[in-house]
């Protein structure tokens, strides 16, 4: 047999980064969504999402070096890397300040009344809907950098 095995991905920043997006997207989310009160689920996400998307930026940073210094990973794996990094990092420092903020004028309109609700409520789901399809492309990008490294095994 002999050789040098084949490079592999890192494996702890790429867990980490796919496991937080299947876990806070498809199971956490869900069931704090499903149970909890709209203003408590607020609060929590509110909380919850900085270090969220920190994580995010940190670990898919990690695994973007490590692919490229020679851990694996090579063309649309880094490319799947890079777009979950950037996706995060968005996230982090644009879209979540910008949408719990939105989140918070929202409900204080709401107590107000009035035509500002309206427009309160547009806001925010307007940053919502970016920050969900920011994530929500972090995610695909996981899944084509572990699909091409797959492949490459």
């Amino acid at each position: 047999m002999g050789g040098d095995p084949a490079p592999h991905p890192a494996p702890s920043p790429l867990n980490t980064t796919h496991t937080t997006h299947h876990r806070t997207t498809f199971v956490a989310g869900i069931l704090m969504f499903r149970h909890l009160p709209k203003d408590v689920f607020g609060d929590l996400q509110a909380r919850l999402f900085p270090a969220y998307f920190a994580t995010q930026a940190a670990s898919g940073g990690l695994a973007l070096a490590g692919a490229v210094g020679g851990w694996g990973g090579r063309g649309r794996s880094r490319a799947g890397l890079a777009v979950a990094l950037v996706s995060a990092a968005l996230n982090l420092v644009a879209l979540e300040p910008a949408t719990t903020r939105a989140m918070y004028a929202r409900r204080a309109a709401a107590r107000a009344g009035g035509p500002a609700a309206a427009a309160a409520n547009k806001r925010f789901g307007a940053l919502h809907g970016a920050s969900s399809a920011a994530n929500l492309a972090g995610l695909i990008g996981m899944c084509v950098h572990l699909v091409a490294v797959a492949g490459e095994m």
